[in-house]
């Protein structure tokens, strides 16, 4: 029995989604016509491009080689890229990165790509996004990391009702045909890792079925990175804040969910050719340490000019002042459409009118399902965040941190306090600005509204029936 080098063993599970051996034909043809050298691809060749196929940088083909990141360089810049230059009609040298092979490459019709396979898991489905508004550059900055770029983590930050879920399920139906398989899970429900992972694992597996007797972790999230580099997956994990844990600062999961760190930094920082995106009003503790070349992560604002699609699709009127209300509730889409409610059963649809009624109240009307989501937010926090937020709203203006720090006496230590802030920031609940070469923080309408000392309107209760 002929054993097999380590080039012919490398990068093999490629097979399972391109037509190689057309693809070795053609490219030996274009070698044979266009550089005098032999006609066949040499071994080493045909491993380099199963792993730029696989979505593996040069870099870590080499290391996978053995060689060094130079000389892999310099043997796709002579070969390979060559090659696929003049099999894809382009002029030579016309290749800018390596990623261009398997784009080029599949554009070619080498790739045989298997029928997207949406599966929803864990309770949970994959939201049908019926009304979508705005969010165009946040779309191009998420398809760039995650489709042109192959990132493997992409997390989506923001406070409750900013539009994390819709922007996901949206974002996957546009993406899906360039993933073999597409994973959402809800973890409202904070089921154990160990737990999803059985059923990501039955998904993935080739027989449909997974070993769930093995319940150790590190071997489980092992099973895992071999599916995600045998198949591209999309998996996304909605609600990781489900995890955290309350009390503390932004970020710390609960002990009996810390396996998801470990997840999280695999993913990342492991080779394979899939992706997680996962969204959470918390960013974990760990996520800064992960930020790189193939990780990133998307915080949300709330909704502009966008917005005043809601106001039209439930006929509101005194389209002059939509700004205003959308400047109250900070563009965010799910305080929008509650308030939208009640103006259209109370005020007869007249902006104007309920702005008139808004403005009498000391904080804006803020609506009871809206606050009771918002509560759970605030349930993680620290008391000094609390005190923080507290102390924001009762001086209604911007304060800088000396200042801030002088309201909240009590608190003498600098680096707690400054973890405080950095938690807020992470919460998506504090805005910085600067004044004065000083930077300065400060709070939305919304987080106004909550805390406000007087009784919520009972307006606020019409809300609840809109959702």
């Amino acid at each position: 029995m002929i054993q097999k080098t380590i080039e012919e063993q490398l990068f093999l599970v490629v097979a399972e989604n391109w037509n190689l051996e057309l693809l070795y034909q053609d490219l030996a043809n274009v070698k044979r016509v266009n550089i005098t050298r032999k006609a066949k691809l040499s071994p080493i060749e045909k491993a380099m491009l199963r792993g730029l196929l696989a979505g593996y940088s040069p870099k870590e083909i080499a290391s996978k080689l053995y060689w060094t990141a130079a000389s892999v360089g310099v043997e796709l810049s002579k070969g390979i890229y060559r090659y696929v230059e003049a099999l894809t009609d382009r002029e030579s040298n016309a290749l800018k990165s390596w990623r261009d092979v398997a784009k080029w490459l599949e554009e070619a019709g080498y790739k045989t790509k298997n029928k997207t396979h949406n599966i929803s898991i864990n309770c949970g489905e994959l939201p049908e996004v019926t009304q979508f508004y705005g969010r165009e550059p946040e779309l191009t900055q998420l398809k760039q990391w995650i489709v042109e770029k192959r990132d493997r983590l992409v997390m989506l930050s923001g406070m409750v009702g900013i539009g994390k879920t819709t922007l996901a399920a949206h974002l996957t139906q546009e993406i899906k045909s360039d993933f073999e398989c597409i994973i959402w899970c809800n973890l409202k429900y904070q089921s154990s890792l160990s737990h999803i992972l059985v059923e990501i694992l039955d998904v993935l597996s080739p027989n449909g079925k997974s070993n769930d007797t093995v319940v150790d972790i590190n071997i489980q999230i092992n099973q895992l990175l071999k599916y995600l580099q045998e198949q591209r997956c999309l998996l996304i994990l909605d609600g990781l804040e489900n995890t955290m844990s309350a009390g503390s600062f932004a970020g710390f999961y609960q002990k009996k969910y810390q396996e998801y760190s470990q997840l999280m930094k695999r993913i990342a920082t492991e080779n394979h050719q899939s992706c997680l995106l996962v969204t959470s009003q918390d960013e974990p503790i760990d996520m800064p340490l992960l930020q790189g070349n193939n990780v990133h992560t998307l915080s949300l604002n709330g909704l502009g000019e966008a917005a005043k699609n809601i106001f039209l699709e439930r006929n509101l009127s005194s389209f002059q002042f939509w700004d205003e209300l959308i400047s109250c509730y900070c563009g965010n889409p799910l305080a929008l459409k509650l308030i939208a409610a009640i103006i259209r059963d109370l005020f007869n649809g007249n902006v104007a009118s309920f702005l008139d009624a808004n403005n009498n109240q000391t904080s804006n009307i803020l609506p009871i399902y809206f606050k009771k989501l918002f509560e759970q937010q605030l349930e993680r926090l620290s008391n000094l965040e609390i005190e923080i937020l507290r102390c924001l709203v009762s001086n209604n203006r911007p304060i800088c941190f000396n200042n801030l720090q002088d309201h909240l006496a009590s608190e003498s230590n600098a680096a707690y306090f400054i973890q405080a802030l950095n938690s807020l920031r992470r919460r998506s609940l504090i805005d910085m600005i600067s004044e004065n070469n000083n930077t300065c923080f400060q709070i939305n309408n919304i987080i106004k509204a909550y805390f406000s000392t007087n009784n919520q309107n009972k307006f606020e209760l019409l809300a609840l029936n809109e959702y």
